[in-house]
């Protein structure tokens, strides 16, 4: 079926300079069969991932519903850049209340199973639900306490959903008289523990920052090999399988050595095989737990909290 005007033929576009993401979004921010026939027009030549990206944005603007439609079941399963199918999916979940957007919907997801487009759909769920009034905790610790002893167990006597960052710097493996573990294998294990913890008590939405570096273990002696633990890129999937996601990596540069003298026995022997660097820096990993909404939420809450503390002038009130 043809996806253009049921009134009348379009010609050609010829000027493609003319058509900037500018006048593109402009476009769709206009909607008309005029517009519509020029988008579809548009769609079809060879352009920029961004133009196009912005042409299919726009076509899902626009008012005919039957030759939109018929776009996305012709185009949103060829070959194109996942920035311009991620329009078609956008296209598709606002206009799902028609059946026939809502199964195309949900053959997109099906057909490109990518993580992505299943949050797109998440967050859309989210903010067309009803939702019960935003929940305002208390903003003043009025009894700051100490929790000695295995966070696993400890952090049982927090409640859940009640804190709103988490900043912790783990136990490393094996490098201190406080951590002794039998195998690597059983310290993931532990910090899995933890980090379950930490999610059951952290608000949804909120960042738990973990500052870890790689460790070396001592090797027992001249004839045996260290090891080297990259913790930080296990760190990764412990807390992406406990149900957060990666917002940024920032790297600590430290003014000493972690471990002195590293590159000692390269000065000695200029032998470029035996060079090892000093390490002089370490990750604070930045995540957030699920939520399907956006961090503006969690900003909407910190301001309403937030508030009578300014009025008062004061962390602690009058």
């Amino acid at each position: 079926m043809p996806i253009i005007s049921k009134n009348k033929p379009y010609s050609f576009i010829k000027n493609l300079e003319f058509y900037t993401i500018k006048r593109i979004k402009d476009m769709g921010s206009h909607p008309s069969e005029d517009h519509l026939n020029k988008l579809l027009e548009l769609f079809k030549q060879d352009l920029s991932i961004d133009l196009k990206r912005e042409i299919a944005s726009s076509i899902g603007r626009q008012l005919d519903d039957d030759i939109i439609y018929n776009f996305l079941k012709q185009e949103a399963f060829k070959e194109h850049y996942m920035e311009v199918v991620y329009q078609f999916l956008r296209t598709a979940l606002y206009k799902s209340k028609d059946m026939r957007f809502a199964k195309s919907c949900d053959d997109l997801l099906q057909y490109y199973q990518n993580e992505n487009m299943q949050k797109m759909k998440q967050y859309y769920d989210y903010r067309h639900a009803k939702k019960p009034p935003l929940k305002i905790i208390e903003n003043i610790i009025k009894k700051p306490s100490l929790l000695v002893g295995d966070n696993a167990q400890t952090l049982n006597k927090i409640a859940p959903s009640s804190v709103n960052l988490i900043f912790t710097s783990p136990p490393y493996y094996n490098a201190r008289i406080y951590s002794d573990y039998k195998n690597y294998k059983d310290y993931l294990s532990a910090m899995s523990q933890s980090l379950k913890a930490c999610f059951r008590v952290l608000e949804e939405g909120r960042f738990i920052i973990i500052n870890v570096s790689p460790i070396i273990t001592k090797r027992a002696g001249r004839e045996f090999e260290s090891v080297r633990y990259p913790i930080h890129f296990d760190f990764h999937q412990i807390l992406i399988d406990n149900g957060f996601y990666f917002v940024d990596e920032i790297l600590w540069i430290k003014p000493d050595f972690s471990v002195p003298n590293r590159i000692g026995g390269y000065l000695q022997n200029k032998k470029p095989l035996g060079y090892k660097p000093n390490c002089v820096s370490e990750s604070l990993l930045v995540y957030r737990k699920k939520a399907p909404f956006l961090l503006d939420k969690n900003i909407k809450i910190a301001e309403k909290r937030l508030k009578p503390i300014k009025q008062n002038h004061t962390l602690f009130g009058k």
